[in-house]
């Protein structure tokens, strides 16, 4: 029983200091580096796009573009949200990784959430054309699926250790 509280509270522990620590210092400095650095990098990169900061704190840029017209005139907008990586859903499974020095996962992990995150990147180039027809969400839905399958794995190496 003894064996199994342990196996059971250190992961949690991780997660509820690595949570701690990314609210009070992580998350503050992805703001700044999100308002002075990202968004206006982003506006220059983009430029005949409307972009703006997304609102309540987030780390990333809401790239406006009227994709739905009819006969010429304009029927709506479309929002695509781009974040910064490296977030909170990136923290959890990296963490729990390391602690537990899988490191062969960890540069999976990594090199994965960076492509995943990168890549909506590549469909604002106007050669490919492509954003109108993405779901919005697509990418950061990506995302959480890949955090969870890896802190599966690395809860996983909880009962092998």
């Amino acid at each position: 029983m003894q064996k199994l509280t342990n196996i059971i509270s250190r992961p949690f522990l991780i997660i509820i200091f690595t949570v701690f620590i990314y609210v009070i210092m992580v998350k503050p400095f992805r703001v700044m580096v999100n308002q002075k650095v990202f968004y206006p990098v982003m506006s220059e990169i983009f430029s005949g796009y409307d972009i703006i900061p997304a609102p309540n704190k987030s780390t990333a840029v809401v790239i406006k573009h009227k994709s739905i017209t009819r006969e010429g005139t304009e029927v709506g907008h479309r929002d695509f949200w781009f974040s910064l990586p490296f977030g909170g859903f990136f923290i959890i499974p990296f963490v729990l990784l390391v602690y537990y020095r899988n490191w062969k996962r960890v540069k999976q992990f990594t090199v994965y959430h960076v492509i995943i995150s990168l890549l909506p990147l590549l469909f604002f180039l106007p050669v490919l054309n492509i954003h109108p027809m993405l779901p919005t969400g697509i990418f950061q839905k990506l995302n959480i699926v890949l955090c969870f399958v890896y802190t599966v794995l690395g809860l996983k190496n909880v009962s092998q250790n």
